[in-house]
């Protein structure tokens, strides 16, 4: 699990030093600020290294960035090889120095971003890989942005393609099947979908008819897109994200309505106690999260601490 990163000179003002998990029962953290702390920045870098996407490291400046993940210290720190009067902005002239652990013999790596298309057996960047390879075979990371699935899924074949996930959950008959169907009926019906009713079953999956005398079956284009941002997100973190998986989930209130935003957080919780995952949200409203300040994490209060 991520316990905590510590982020020094973010676009070179901010310090933070976040706290993610304490214990395995300590898996929601949400982050909060208004625009321009860095809340998407934080959830980027997390993704990057756990999914080996450098090229963010190069795409904001910083200082340093301190991982500690089952108590293993990861350290990224990010300097210039050009002279301090001259721009500094290219990517070629960053340097990003990569150290694993705290002692003098902790393996390290030294990586710009021309590095990143060399791609020999030996190069620094194909030994770091390697090694989070290793590092991360049981860590998996996932970046939820609901915008882009909506985006991406305007004619709903994702939920199409759920009901058949649905179907053959049901099917398997399993004890834990039932618990994730009956978790995914949950959420559904505690955010109330306007004039439709959830129907399930073993022979279509999932469907939502109409609030009419004649119970309208309802194709999924028909749902609004607030209606299918829940049902993406849960159907994705309930049946297809790994166990023990780190979600990162950007913004999630942008096509909530408040009602909805008041349902999240125990949303989150009954996915959280089934999957084991552990979440990692950014967020500006206060409704997402229940007003549960001690699950919060603050970057206009914590800068600079």
């Amino acid at each position: 699990m991520l316990q905590s990163l510590e982020i020094k000179g973010l676009f070179g003002i901010f310090n933070y030093n976040l706290q993610f998990s304490v214990s395995q029962d300590d898996r929601i953290r949400f982050i909060t600020a208004p625009n321009g702390y860095g809340k998407t920045s934080i959830l980027r870098f997390i993704n990057g290294l756990y999914n080996r996407e450098f090229d963010v490291f190069f795409s904001f400046p910083f200082e340093a960035l301190h991982f500690h993940i089952d108590d293993v210290l990861i350290r990224i720190e990010q300097s210039h090889s050009c002279d301090a009067h001259e721009n500094v902005d290219d990517d070629e002239e960053t340097v990003l120095n990569i150290y694993f652990g705290e002692t003098a013999q902790a393996a390290s790596y030294k990586i710009t971003h021309d590095d990143l298309d060399d791609h020999s057996e030996d190069s620094s960047v194909n030994r770091l890989i390697r090694q989070l390879d290793l590092f991360f075979a049981s860590e998996k990371c996932i970046f939820v942005d609901d915008r882009r699935l909506l985006r991406e899924n305007t004619d709903a074949s994702e939920l199409v393609r759920f009901t058949d996930v649905v179907k053959n959950k049901l099917r398997e008959n399993t004890e834990e099947s039932k618990k994730l169907v009956d978790a995914f009926s949950r959420i559904v019906n505690r955010c109330v979908f306007s004039n439709k009713k959830l129907e399930i079953d073993s022979s279509f999956g999932f469907r939502f008819v109409a609030n009419d005398k004649n119970q309208t079956k309802l194709s999924m284009t028909s749902l609004s897109s607030g209606e299918q941002h829940i049902l993406l997100q849960t159907l994705y973190l309930l049946f297809e994200a790994p166990t023990g998986t780190l979600v990162l989930i950007d913004e999630p209130e942008m096509s909530l309505h408040l009602s909805w935003q008041g349902d999240y957080l125990n949303n989150l919780r009954d996915i959280v106690s089934l999957r084991q995952v552990q979440c990692i949200v950014s967020t500006h409203s206060p409704f997402i999260f229940g007003s549960e300040y001690s699950l919060s994490v603050d970057l206009f209060e914590c800068r600079n601490q």
